[in-house]
């Protein structure tokens, strides 16, 4: 046999095998939305064009809308039991996303979903760095929220731990369990409201549009930076505010009824006085000023026990009356630090026939007391 005639018959094939594989090995893979499900647990993703609505109720499982992706679901995304997964980086959900019970987690850096999120009962996790969805609700059990951008359009309701940094909310709602709310950044347009339990509101920046609500139990604020337009109503509890080093409080302050302390820490009256009142209510209630200066009596209502201390000034432009209609009256303290002044206003108690008490261990100028 002469093996040179096979030799371009063999270069031939070897050559068309060659063409073969790296026309395989290149092709690229094709995008897609394409959302079938199984009875098993199911990775989804959705990187372009568009899929019908999604309903899997069986396994753990995920949804994926990678980054500079242009997917859309044309309608509702409903998960069932399991531990599901959803990652937003681009795309589009016309409708709701359900994630249902378990532990599920929901990330989104952008895109968008046009309805509600809801992640049911279990320990989910909620994660917003851009993007906007229309409402979150998280259901029940030890969730976390968590923003740094984004926006939710209309409510966030059922969150247990809640720390946001920016981006814009509707309003919120906590409701039942020992809430946190820590507000660094960004604006909640309406309400924050807190249900029955020992819930812990921290706010060191941002803007709250509506009022600052925490419902029975034994509940702390901490003011220290940003807006409040709205009041701060702390209801039924042994509660406790403190203001410190700045902060700005347009409305009023109402801890309302229970034992209640409030601290106000470093404040000068060009802070204190967009702030017409801050009211113990009833019980027996302490208010200290700590290195403050303010003026305003009548701007501090149903006070027990009053504390001048660590340098702290009050001017006594008017009457501060000591108590409520329960107590009836109260003691006023001043550290050898502080300093008491009165042009023209008296310390009294609330009823009628009572004496206030006065206990001075610092300077007091009453060029006029009454």
């Amino acid at each position: 046999m002469n093996s040179s005639n096979l030799l371009p018959h063999y270069r031939y094939s070897t050559l068309a095998a060659s063409i073969w594989l790296c026309t395989a090995w290149s092709q690229p893979v094709q995008a897609a939305c394409t959302l079938i499900p199984t009875a098993g647990n199911d990775n989804y993703v959705c990187d372009s064009a568009s899929s019908g609505a999604l309903t899997d109720l069986l396994g753990n499982n995920s949804l994926t809308f990678p980054a500079n992706g242009t997917g859309v679901v044309d309608g509702s995304v409903t998960f069932g039991g399991g531990n599901d997964t959803v990652t937003m980086n681009s795309g589009i959900v016309n409708g709701a996303l359900a994630q249902g019970d378990g532990a599920d987690r929901f990330t989104i850096n952008a895109g968008q979903i046009a309805g509600a999120v809801t992640q049911g009962n279990g320990i989910d996790d909620f994660v917003m760095n851009g993007g906007v969805i229309q409402s979150l609700a998280q259901g029940d059990s030890r969730d976390t929220f968590e923003m740094n951008g984004g926006t939710i359009t209309g409510a966030f309701e059922d969150g247990d731990s809640a720390r946001m940094t920016a981006g814009t909310i509707g309003r919120v709602d906590m409701k039942l369990d020992n809430n946190l709310f820590d507000l660094s950044g960004g604006e909640i347009f309406g309400n924050l409201v807190s249900g029955f339990g020992t819930d812990t509101i921290i706010i060191s920046g941002g803007r709250i549009g509506g009022n600052v609500s925490v419902s029975g139990g034994n509940d702390s604020i901490t003011l220290t930076g940003g807006e409040i337009a709205g009041e701060i109503r702390a209801s039924a509890g042994d509660d406790t505010f403190v203001w410190g080093n700045g902060g700005t409080v347009l409305s009023a302050i109402l801890l309302e009824a229970g034992n209640d302390s409030a601290t106000l820490r470093n404040l000068n009256e060009t802070a204190l006085a967009p702030t017409p009142s801050i009211n113990g209510g009833t019980g027996i209630d302490v208010l200290t000023f700590d290195g403050t200066s303010s003026a305003g009596a009548q701007r501090y209502v149903n006070w027990e026990t009053v504390n001048l201390n660590n340098g702290s000034s009050f001017d006594l432009d008017g009457v501060f009356r000591m108590g409520d209609n329960i107590s009836g009256t109260g003691v006023f303290n001043m550290d050898g630090s502080s300093t008491l002044t009165s042009a023209q206003g008296s310390i009294s108690a609330f009823s009628a026939g009572q004496l206030a008490t006065l206990n001075n261990a610092g300077v007091d100028r009453p060029e006029h007391w009454q």
